[in-house]
Order: C-alpha cells, then structure tokens, then sequence
C-alpha cells in the first residue's frame, strides 16, 4: 500500500483495512515475505491516520 493509496481512502476504510491486517496477519507466520508486506501495509495506514490526526490537531489548535 502507498502513501497515495492511503490518503485517498477514508478514516473508515483506513480503519477497516487496519482490522483486515490484524485479522489477516495472525493467520500467517512471522518473517514469511507475506507477513511483511502486512507490516509494511499496517505502517502506511498508522502513518496516515498520524498525518491526519496531527492535521486535524493543528486546524483546530492553531492560533491565529
């Protein structure tokens, strides 16, 4: 998942995709290349929804 894919989504998709992987990777082994990618998805999601919330944290915090 890229950072372009990830900012088109919503915070619901995001959020379901997020769940997805929590399901998805407990069926898989660690350090199998699968179960990277899973990571590596779940690391672009966390950092979104972190972008979007520090956004939403300086708009609505801002002075001036």
């Amino acid at each position: 998942m890229t950072r372009d894919q990830t900012a088109d989504m919503t915070d619901e998709e995001l959020s379901f995709a997020l769940q997805g992987i929590n399901d998805t990777s407990r069926q898989h082994d660690h350090g199998t290349p699968y179960y990277e990618k899973l990571l590596l998805d779940y690391e672009a999601i966390i950092e979104e929804m972190g972008h979007r919330r520090a956004t939403e944290y300086a708009q609505r915090y801002s002075k001036g």
